[in-house]
């Protein structure tokens, strides 16, 4: 009998093992300072259970995150100060390869993806601050100009 009992003690310190390490893993995973390794890793697993090939550390990519529609990276107050300063708001006209590289010189390079999404958007607000002149056809850019903006009316006191 003294096999089943070995056996018996075997399997309780593997358990006990088995517990600590468990423990230890919940611990280090709760831990800021490695919550980007526990992000890899959990993207590693669910990859796993789709393809079945577990990959090593060296491996792992996690996607980058994407931004959420509407949040404001600055991109268009970039844009839209390119106008501010010059003669009647700019109103030269530009394109947006003219835009990309006004933002590169400022050192607020972004994809033509979002040059293109924000000037969409200086263009559909209310009142807007961009205006097209020409509608870009057959691969050439569209033609933009900025709409002066009308300055505030300075009320006086009447003197009587």
């Amino acid at each position: 009998m003294p096999d089943v009992t070995s056996a018996i003690h075997s399997v309780e310190q593997s358990e006990k093992r088995r517990a600590q390490k468990r423990a230890d893993f919940l611990r280090l995973a709760s831990d800021p300072d490695v919550a980007d390794l526990v992000t890899k890793v959990a993207h590693a697993i669910s990859k796993a259970a789709q393809n079945g090939h577990i990959p090593s550390v060296d491996e792992i990519r996690v996607p980058p995150k994407r931004m959420k529609p509407g949040t404001r990276t600055g991109l268009g107050e970039a844009i839209a100060s390119i106008g501010e300063g010059a003669p009647d708001n700019f109103a030269t006209r530009f394109t947006w390869h003219d835009v990309a590289r006004v933002c590169k010189e400022r050192g607020t390079v972004s994809s033509r993806r979002a040059i293109r999404d924000a000037i969409y958007r200086l263009v559909t607000t209310k009142p807007p601050v961009i205006r097209i002149v020409k509608k870009g056809t057959g691969g050439k850019p569209s033609l933009y100009e900025f709409v002066p903006q009308k300055k505030p009316v300075e009320r006086g006191v009447l003197l009587t």
